[in-house]
């Protein structure tokens, strides 16, 4: 009948007693939303006693006693609710005061005289009972001693009395007329159910409506007291429970029925109520709306769990609930709840104080409280944009810039120690029939090297390394840097992509929010949903801070809704909204990606379904809750209307010079890094050439170093940095009889006769190359012989150019080279030694 509110009316006897627990264990199993027991006794005020039955307004009151007071039938008129008297209430009597429509239950007897063999039955059992009760006693007491006779006679009298008093007290077989069912325990017989009818003359009379049995109950329909009539229904009821609601647009939308009728048909989601007054009256009209989102969907899966129908409508006032001290109630959906005028909600934080006053399950889910504030960029002229720098957090530059270094060496070292590397290669360049001259895979080339292959660009590497192991370590640093490279580029495209935003305070203990030149309503306006958690986490913190931060801001920026407060947001009447990250994460991807939440959460609360106190569906609710969080039904229920996608405003954006102001500053900085690493170059060249004599063993092997030569090779050093110095090239050169000069042209000894010294001259006291990439040139050291003719650099020459010009070329040329050529005399050299060479006016090399 979908009967939840039950009254039992009942003797204060053994019957009575056993009566009751057995109704409290089925109110708990059936999850009956009430049981109200009211107990009869010999001075009991029967007119207190049934006013108090009115006030609690059963569905179904029972009643049971023996022998049944006249004032219960005068009482049971102004009963609205279906009356159930048990067969011993009338005893048999029928009076005129027993108002017609109440319903009687009685034991049917199924055998003729069944009170006489129930008698008899009783009578021989007990006397077995009482038998083997003292069987019993005497055994257990004589069991330990040898002589059982003289045990007998010397029982203690007071012990066999309480020995027998117990067995007797705790006897209890299946079958027996002694049988104690327990509270679970169906009986097994049949009960016949009985409505008191009155006829055309007024003659009462009872009809037989249904029966009960353990398999089951069947029952027509009835009448009760005030002529209304009751229709079983086919199938077992389910109750309704009335859940109230507070719309949230994250979690719940509300929407119009089909044709937008008040009758209309919601085609998606579960129907919810409004109620509104009409005008200036206190009349209340409830309008029908159609609400669908993951609020309903957790209340269907209550529905589908606990078999029950829900009535939705929304809170009155709009609020969540927060208790007034002074008052001492609660508004919102805790006075919903706390009233009983709702039984169960399905989105409600969970606190201290609301803890203590309604029943919660099990949290569904833990949600944490957050800032929605508007995004502001950052001028580029304020705040230089390092962005290049975040696709790899420091501790990655830091080791990749290390194990860069880490394989420079190990390359350089590889090629210069390997056989087929660094000294091979120097061993044949330095021979002399050699064309070029080459100092090998240097330091500063294996530099070059390893840095372009780690930025996946050739930066200039003259040389590169030529040893099997050193190749075999480049291509497994080739393999490091291609990996590195292309996850520096996905990363970057990723991190440039992202708008750029300035959170205007950093967290709820910003100086912003509470410094008294910044108060409202000119300093940073805060705004939180009146009557919410997070109005209660502000106001009852403990925190000086935060209580300053709630009476000079928060309390004054108190909004209605969320609606109410994403609209201010807009109008820029607020400044920044507090809510749980669920609801603004919601906010900020609409509004065209405006809005942003700052860091991370500040205080995380769960949320629950929350019942009436001491409610009987509690225990199933959290049962349903911990089922769904296992099978991930809850899970699925979060991803699927809240998903994690964060705002996407556009595919691309199109970058200005802010963008990468970080990289030019960088750029700039090596530039002036290179300017000094230049300087500290020239200075340390220069003390290396001018006075490394002072510093011993170390200047020297130093040199040696950093010129990269050997030490047969230290006479070079000086000859290839004199012109660094001050030493002009300008020098004149006597190999010329008539003009006997010769000029330095674009690193090229020029003759006046414009023969080049581009291929080299050598002869057998000196030899000069045409390395003058770096403006500077070289010479082997010369001979102790003399300086001889160039006629035999002549010769050569004639030789070269027969074999590659034509014969009319040829001529020409020689006509060109005819005009004699001698070396200056020997009075006009000054020196020509060993060490070097001079030049004809005397200056040394």
């Amino acid at each position: 009948m979908g009967w939840r509110r039950i009254g039992l009316l009942t003797t204060a006897d053994q019957e009575g007693l056993q009566l009751a627990t057995i109704f409290q264990s089925f109110s708990l199993d059936e999850n009956w939303e009430t049981l109200e027991i009211a107990w009869i006794s010999f001075d009991t005020n029967l007119n207190r006693l049934f006013q108090d039955i009115v006030d609690f307004k059963p569905d179904l009151l029972v009643i049971h006693g023996q022998g049944g007071k006249v004032e219960i039938f005068d009482a049971a008129k102004f009963f609205t609710c279906p009356l159930l008297m048990t067969s011993s209430v009338f005893d048999g009597i029928l009076t005129e005061n027993t108002p017609s429509g109440v319903l009687k239950l009685s034991l049917r007897k199924v055998i003729p005289d069944a009170d006489h063999h129930f008698n008899v039955q009783m009578l021989s059992e007990s006397m077995a009972l009482v038998q083997n009760a003292f069987s019993d006693t005497v055994q257990k007491l004589c069991e330990n001693d040898i002589d059982r006779t003289n045990c007998e006679n010397a029982l203690n009298k007071r012990l066999v009395r309480e020995q027998v008093s117990s067995y007797i007290s705790n006897y209890s077989k299946a079958g027996s007329v002694f049988f104690i069912p327990g509270p679970k325990d169906l009986p097994a017989q049949v009960f016949d159910i009985w409505n008191l009818r009155t006829d055309l003359r007024g003659h009462k009379y009872w009809l037989e409506i249904g029966m009960w049995t353990p398999a089951g109950i069947a029952l027509d329909s009835f009448v009760i007291q005030n002529e209304k009539k009751f229709t079983p229904s086919l199938h077992n009821p389910r109750p309704t429970l009335r859940v109230p609601v507070v719309g949230v647009p994250t979690w719940m939308e509300v929407g119009e029925p089909y044709n937008n009728k008040p009758e209309g048909e919601c085609l998606s989601g579960k129907p919810c109520y409004s109620y509104e007054k009409i005008g200036n009256s206190n009349e209340v009209t409830r309008i029908k709306h159609c609400c669908v989102g993951a609020v309903i969907d957790l209340i269907i899966l209550l529905e589908n769990d606990l078999e029950f129908k829900s009535y939705i409508y929304f809170a009155p006032d709009k609020k969540w609930g927060i208790y007034n001290e002074t008052s001492k109630n609660w508004n919102g959906l805790m006075e919903q709840l706390t009233t009983g005028k709702g039984d169960v909600t399905a989105l409600l934080g969970i606190d201290k104080a609301r803890y203590q006053s309604v029943g919660f399950t099990q949290p569904y889910m833990n949600l944490g409280m957050n800032i929605l504030v508007r995004k502001t960029d950052i001028p580029y002229f304020w705040a230089m944009n390092w962005k290049f720098l975040e696709p790899f957090k420091i501790e990655l530059w830091l080791t990749i810039t290390c194990v860069s270094n880490i394989f420079l060496l190990v390359i350089w070292g590889l090629d210069r120690l390997s056989p087929h590397g660094h000294r091979r290669r120097i061993s044949l360049l330095q021979e002399e029939d050699s064309p070029t001259k080459d100092n090998g895979f240097s330091l500063l080339d294996s530099m070059s090297y390893v840095w372009g292959v780690a930025f996946s660009k050739d930066i200039g590497a003259e040389n590169t390394p030529r040893s099997p192991s050193a190749r075999f370590v480049s291509i497994f640093f080739g393999f490091m840097a291609l990996i590195l490279v292309n996850t520096y580029c996905a990363n970057l495209t990723a991190v440039l992509m992202q708008d750029k935003f300035s959170s205007p305070i950093n967290g709820i203990r910003d100086k912003k929010l509470v410094d008294p030149l910044l108060y409202p309503p000119d300093g940073f306006q805060l705004g939180v949903v009146r009557g919410s958690l997070e109005e209660w986490y502000f106001k009852n913190h403990k925190d000086t801070q935060i209580q300053l931060l709630y009476n000079v801001n928060i309390k004054i920026n108190l909004v209605d809704d969320y609606e109410g407060g994403f609209r201010q947001l807009q109008d820029r009447k607020l400044d920044g909204l507090v809510g749980d990250e669920i609801s603004l994460q919601a906010q900020a991807n609409l509004a065209n990606c405006d809005y942003n939440l700052i860091g991370t959460k500040f205080y995380e609360f769960g949320v629950g379904f929350a019942f009436k106190k001491d409610s009987p569906w509690l225990h199933k609710a959290t049962l349903s809750v911990l089922k769904n969080q296992e099978n991930g039904t809850i899970e699925h229920i979060k991803k699927l209307r809240f998903p994690s996608k964060p705002c996407e405003k556009l595919s691309f954006r199109r970058f200005n010079i802010d963008d990468f102001s970080g990289l030019f500053i960088t750029v700039l900085l090596v530039i002036m890094f290179g300017i000094l690493a230049l300087v500290a170059e020239l200075f340390i060249i220069f003390i290396l050439i001018k006075y490394w004599e002072f510093l011993g063993c170390f200047g020297r092997k130093l040199r040696y170093f950093i010129f990269g030569v050997k030490e047969s090779d230290r006479h070079l050093i000086d000859i290839q940095w004199i012109s660094a110095f001050g030493r002009s090239f300008g020098k004149s050169w006597d190999v010329n009889i008539k003009t006997p000069q010769a000029s330095l042209n674009n690193g090229h000894i020029m003759y006046q006769n414009g023969f080049s010294a581009k291929n080299g001259i050598k002869n057998d006291g000196f030899f000069i190359s045409d390395d003058f990439s770096n403006g500077l040139f070289s010479a082997t050291r010369a001979s102790g012989r003399s300086l001889t003719s160039l006629h035999s650099f002549e010769m050569r020459e004639e030789t070269t150019q027969r074999s590659s010009h034509s014969s009319s070329q040829y001529n020409r040329h020689k006509k060109n080279k005819n005009k004699s050529v001698r070396i200056a005399e020997a009075n006009d050299i000054r020196q020509a030694n060993t060490d070097g060479m001079v030049y004809s006016n005397g200056t040394e090399l």
